[in-house]
């Protein structure tokens, strides 16, 4: 219900009980990416398969019928002259 675009940093931890979020809430989601907004995606399962294992977990199970839904564009190199170069952090090179 509140304006997506105030908020520049979305923290959304999957729990795969969740219901599937509406049609409505994942375009408003889409259009808030699609702007530049940033969604932080969390499925707290980093060691729920063990170290090295191949299989998935139920959450990130979830998380890709979630993203199946989003436009999500592919990621690109960062340019030298991207706003992430001259904030307060100051990262000169990225992984």
């Amino acid at each position: 219900k509140d304006e997506l675009s105030f908020y520049p940093l979305i923290y959304w931890p999957i729990d795969p009980a969740a219901p599937m979020p509406s049609e409505a809430s994942i375009a408003r989601i889409d259009a808030y990416m699609q702007q530049g907004g940033t969604v932080l995606f969390d499925t707290r399962d980093q060691f729920a398969n063990g170290i090295g294992a191949n299989s998935t977990s139920p959450a990130t199970e979830r998380l890709r019928d979630i993203l199946g839904n989003l436009n999500v564009p592919p990621l690109e190199p960062v340019p030298s002259d991207h706003v992430l170069t001259k904030s307060f952090f100051i990262l000169p090179e990225f992984p």
